[in-house]
């Protein structure tokens, strides 16, 4: 299947046992090992949730079971397919996002927008200095607000190259729409509360935002 736009699929926690257990019976040895290694049990049920959902979208899109779908990573752990299907995951708090494109790499990236005491000195590590100027004439939760916007972009953006947080985060500046190859938009249906961002290489977004289809997960 071809896809003609980005998609976004958003998932809301689901603790149904019955659910976690077919999730669960999906994953491959290495997804499994790691559930295992959680300590908290919350945690392990949102890893399970949240690989469970990936795959489901995944087949949905691809025709293939769930279970049969084989990942590949690369040197940064980034997952592929063996197919022009390119897709990332992200999940924060109760909140799943996957993004999926045709032939184009793609980062997605959701965060639960909390308070954070110490704000303003993790901005000042990582940030440009136009951000963090930014940041800083922002007031109250718009502060917050704009914190995690800024850090969505970035997290998509090398989530997108593949390349992880070897790329150091105030290398570059997430206030306009592309850096070198790449487009950074937020994600406009993001539920209440959050905060989400996605990155394309360019070519695929060039006409704007109506390139970006959002979609809500449902079980079957």
């Amino acid at each position: 299947m071809r896809l003609s736009a980005v998609q976004i699929w958003f998932a809301r926690l689901n603790t149904d046992p019955a659910l976690i257990h077919e999730f669960d019976a999906t994953l491959d040895p290495h997804e499994r090992a790691r559930a295992g290694r959680f300590v908290f049990e919350r945690h392990k049920i949102r890893y399970i949730f949240a690989q469970g959902v990936l795959r489901d979208v995944l087949s949905r899109t691809t025709g293939f079971p769930p279970a049969s779908l084989a990942f590949t990573l690369n040197d940064f752990g980034k997952p592929y397919l063996q197919n022009s299907l390119q897709f990332n995951l992200s999940h924060s708090e109760d909140l799943v996002a996957i993004g999926l494109v045709d032939q184009r790499e793609i980062g997605v990236d959701v965060e639960f927008v909390r308070p954070m005491a110490n704000l303003e000195d993790i901005a000042a590590s990582v940030y440009t200095p136009g951000e963090l100027a930014s940041l800083l004439q922002a007031q109250g939760d718009a502060r917050e607000r704009l914190f995690f916007r800024f850090w969505t972009r970035k997290e998509s953006y090398v989530k997108a190259i593949g390349k992880g947080l070897s790329i150091p985060l105030n290398t570059f500046d997430t206030r306009f729409p592309h850096v070198e190859n790449w487009w950074i938009r937020d994600l406009a249906s993001v539920p209440a509360g959050y905060s989400g961002a996605v990155t394309v290489e360019r070519g695929m977004l060039e006409s704007g935002m109506e390139d970006i289809e959002y979609c809500e997960w449902l079980p079957r």
